[in-house]
């Protein structure tokens, strides 16, 4: 059936190319003196159009079925706003948000249903919205909303019915904001509902998951049967993963538990304070520029660091390691 499908997408796209080329050939001939009637055009917009919203359909049909291959519900998507800044992930403005929440994440995608970013939810603390004047009260966010293209933005919007969606989450001690900007009549609606239904999927997942959840520490410790009194440990994202020949090794050769070394590279020639992760002598990634100053003291002594967390999601891979020192 599927191939079928991608026949007839195929064959529309087609028909509409050709009908396409038939309209212009009239207008063509119709200019160099010969009569074309109007209803012969208004038949080949009949067909043009037809062909057209048949493509559309097939499009969509097609991104259903391949979410649908990785356990998303296309019905179960909604309307996230635009994003415009706070992830840990994600660096630039994306318009067309969707939300998919699932048993333990929050994740996003943008207009062409492909997954851009994730928040855990058990890691999630407010949920808040907010218009232009309270939102400018935070420092941070305020900054990104009076300079640059916000500022033209904003300025060009001032008419508008503008909400914000904050989600606040917890990332290694930090607390991230990240912000969701809706607009137009239904503002209101489109805020309360993307709030409402992520506040119950928290509040769903902090019921169902207690306090006894197996955190990043328990894993390390039933890795190594390390038991000793208090460890100091630390966890963070591997940077250069997308790499293909990385890519493709991590997701063939790792698993959560195995042991990683950290070697510094000093001759690395963008960053002399580069530290390298290296899995049975291979290359996996490098620890992200801002954390090097952590991790250097840890490893100058005795430690030992595993794979805590590996993702791999319509192509967006993230690995996760935690170092503890012995």
């Amino acid at each position: 059936m599927e191939k079928n499908s991608g026949a007839e997408n195929a064959g529309c796209g087609v028909t509409s190319i050709i009908t396409f080329g038939v309209f212009i050939f009239l207008i063509i001939i119709d200019f160099a003196g010969y009569g074309v009637p109007w209803w012969v055009y208004l038949i080949t917009l009949i067909v043009l159009f037809y062909f057209l919203s048949k493509e559309e359909a097939f499009k969509k049909e097609a991104i259903k079925k391949e979410l649908a291959t990785k356990g998303i519900d296309v019905a179960k998507l909604f309307y996230g706003g635009k994003y415009l800044t706070g992830h840990h992930s994600m660096d630039q403005p994306i318009e067309g948000i969707h939300f998919y929440i699932d048993n333990e994440y929050l994740k996003l995608f943008n207009v062409h249903k492909k997954l851009v970013g994730s928040i855990q939810l058990s890691t999630i603390k407010n949920i808040t919205i907010e218009d232009k004047t309270t939102i400018q009260s935070r420092v941070g966010i305020k900054r990104l909303l009076l300079v640059g293209i916000f500022a033209f933005a904003l300025k060009k919007k001032e008419k508008l019915d503008l909400l914000y969606l904050i989600i606040e989450y917890d990332r290694e001690g930090f607390t991230n904001e990240v912000v969701f900007e809706f607009e137009g009549k239904s503002v209101i609606g489109f805020a309360n509902e993307s709030k409402n239904k992520i506040q119950n999927a928290v509040i769903n997942f902090r019921k169902e998951k207690p306090k006894d959840i197996q955190n990043i520490a328990d894993i390390v410790e039933s890795v190594k049967d390390y038991k000793e009194n208090e460890t100091n440990d630390y966890t963070f994202d591997l940077t250069g993963v997308h790499i293909a020949s990385r890519k493709t090794y991590i997701l063939n050769n790792c698993e959560i538990g195995d042991e990683v070394e950290l070697i510094p590279e000093p001759t690395n020639e963008y960053d002399s304070n580069a530290i390298i992760v290296k899995h049975n002598n291979k290359t996996i990634g490098y620890v992200p520029t801002v954390e090097t100053s952590e991790i250097k003291p840890m490893i100058s002594n005795n430690y030992f660091a595993v794979i805590t967390f590996i993702d791999d999601f319509d192509g967006f891979l993230e690995v996760s390691i935690t170092i503890e020192e012995k």
